[in-house]
């Protein structure tokens, strides 16, 4: 215990010790604060002045007179905040403001003007030269665009001495000189002083000519505003500036996504453009050897589609490498087709399997050397992104295309998507910027379908596709029946590249009558029946709805799972609010 107290002897007086230098340190400090704090108080608008009045061309005409006392304060002068831009719900509003004159104790003052966010900021005074005591201020500026209408009646909401001043107002008054024409008895009237947005009204008082505002002991970040309702036709603004307004507002949404759709159009003529019409061309036999009917669909609209998908069903059918066999059941009124493929060994002369077409065969016979079709379903839409890729792969790798085309539309959809999700994110800070650059977004978006472009390679290839397509439809007769006799196998070698085209029909039609029987890798559901007859066109269109069912079937995915628990502008009223409207800042 003795130690104990002996310890706490010592704390007591060691903070004995500190406690005096530490009190006459916080007691001095303390001091310095209210000194600076009663320095500064004594900083005050003795008087704040406005006059207000419409010009011609429906501009306001507004001259302040401030009457400034620094007290001891040391300063270079004031500074003046006008805001000229402002968020409504219809996105940016600029009331475009020009100073004409400043004074400082009736001679012309220095100063200086910048934009600082959404504000003008005037700056008076000489930085060389400090100041204290009294001194009067006269700022002389137009602002456009500061009026408003409703139901066509003109209405000034004027914040006079803004919200934004450090000092206390002493006297504040604002008056407003009326239109010639406009009588004392067709104005509404209002007046507000406080904080922003205060619903406290101040005084004011109604002439032959004028309407005065005025109010007293104004605190800091307090301000006095008016509001005006004039009659109709007392204050008209020419069509020319509305225009111009408005194309001040709103240019980002007009001008922008211009300028992007020049950049894209320029970006496609240098990048995105074939080196020539892939689609002049005159009558070929043959379509391109080294492609298969996949690759030629591709090739054609630059997109590999079902149609592409499912021709190399029939490609590989022709070349030796499965049959197909239909199945049709009846049922009462009904009829129900199937179709079985089975794989065989090509020939010795076969040509070699692309990756794409290696790809085909295991999605279909994955579960067997014989699969039927309906076996297929919910199977073999897995396989489908791999033989996209590959499909696209082969075409570019081997210089058909500059670039993949699927790579390449995902580059500017996924460009466009962002641009678009910018442009919407901005609504909130400016509608004009959030419609230009949405509209942009899509402008690239859209852009993505032309931008894939063909090497000369490619056009070539394609040019001998499209002549093989006008060779198809517009071949004749007798010119069929001599290619059908020196190459039997002709119609179903060339079918697939026909499907692809959009040819089908008419290359069954020009075989019509030249047929007998079906191609060996096709088997009919009624083949060996005693009635029996082949028809290149029942066959075309029977394997047309074959292939299509083909193409229903190969994209069907399984059923999701189900749960148990699952069941079924500027047009802001002064009369409207308290303190705010046009006009607003303050000093400092």
């Amino acid at each position: 215990m003795p130690i104990r107290r002996t310890k706490s002897v010592a704390i007591i007086l060691i903070g004995r010790s500190f406690l005096k230098p530490a009190l006459a340190a916080f007691t001095a400090v303390a001091f310095v604060f209210l000194i600076a704090t009663a320095a500064h108080a004594e900083q005050i608008i003795r008087h704040f002045d406005s006059r207000v009045f419409i010009t011609k061309d429906g501009r306001l005409d507004v001259s302040e007179t401030i009457v400034m006392d620094f007290g001891d304060e040391m300063r270079h002068g004031i500074r003046r905040t006008i805001p000229v831009k402002y968020q409504t719900k219809r996105g940016t509003y600029k009331t475009p403001t020009r100073v004409t004159a400043v004074t400082a104790d009736g001679a012309a003052a220095t100063y200086s003007q910048s934009t600082e966010f959404n504000n003008l900021i005037i700056k008076i005074g000489d930085g060389d030269r400090l100041i204290t005591g009294k001194h009067t201020y006269k700022i002389h500026y137009l602002v456009a665009r500061a009026i408003n209408f409703f139901d066509n009646q003109p209405e000034v909401y004027w914040n006079a001495t803004g919200n934004e001043t450090p000092f206390p107002i002493e006297r504040a008054t604002a008056e407003f000189i009326l239109p010639a024409g406009v009588s004392a008895s067709d104005v509404k009237a209002k007046c507000f002083r406080g904080s922003q947005g205060s619903r406290e009204e101040g005084t004011f008082s109604i002439g032959d000519n004028q309407v005065s505002f005025q109010t007293s002991d104004l605190a800091a970040m307090q301000g006095l505003t008016f509001v005006l309702r004039l009659p109709k036709g007392s204050v008209t603004i020419d069509d020319t500036s509305e225009l111009m307004w408005w194309l001040m507002d709103w240019w980002p949404a007009l001008f922008t996504p211009w300028l992007v759709l020049a950049l894209v159009l320029t970006n496609w003529w240098v990048n995105g453009r074939d080196p020539a019409n892939a689609y002049l061309a005159g009558v070929g036999w043959n379509p391109p050897k080294e492609l298969s009917p996949a690759e030629v669909g591709t090739l054609i609209d630059e997109s590999c589609d079902m149609a592409d998908i499912v021709s190399t069903l029939v490609d590989l059918a022709s070349r030796g490498y499965l049959k197909i066999k239909q199945l049709k059941t009846n049922v009462f009124f009904f009829s129900n087709t199937d179709y079985q493929f089975t794989k065989t060994d090509p020939p010795a002369n076969a040509t070699a399997l692309k990756p794409f077409e290696q790809t085909f065969l295991i999605g279909v016979f994955a579960t067997g050397q014989s699969v039927r079709l309906s076996d297929l379903k919910y199977n073999f839409y897995s396989y489908l992104p791999s033989l996209r890729n590959q499909i696209y792969s082969s075409l570019t790798d081997n210089h058909y295309f500059v670039t993949d085309p699927e790579k390449c539309r995902l580059l500017y959809q996924t460009i466009g998507t962002v641009v678009m999700f910018v442009g919407v994110a901005s609504f909130f800070l400016s509608a004009a910027w959030a419609v230009g650059v949405g509209i942009s977004g899509l402008i690239i978006l859209l852009s993505s379908s032309a931008m894939p472009a063909r090497t000369t390679k490619g056009v070539d290839a394609c040019r001998q596709a499209v002549g093989f397509k006008r060779f198809v439809q517009k071949a004749e007769k007798d010119r069929i029946r001599v290619l059908a006799k020196d190459d039997p196998t002709i119609f179903g070698r060339l079918l697939p590249y026909a499907m692809v085209l959009g040819a089908a029909d008419q290359w069954a039609n020009s075989f019509h009558d030249l047929l007998t029987q079906p191609p060996d890798w096709y088997e009919p559901s009624d083949w060996g029946t005693p009635n029996f007859t082949f028809s290149s066109t029942n066959f075309v269109n029977d394997l047309g709805d074959g292939m299509r069912t083909c193409a229903s079937t190969f994209v069907s995915t399984p059923p999701a799972p189900t749960s148990a628990s699952d069941g079924a502008a500027g047009g802001f009223s002064g009369f409207d609010g308290g303190g705010g409207g046009f006009g607003g800042g303050g000093f400092s």
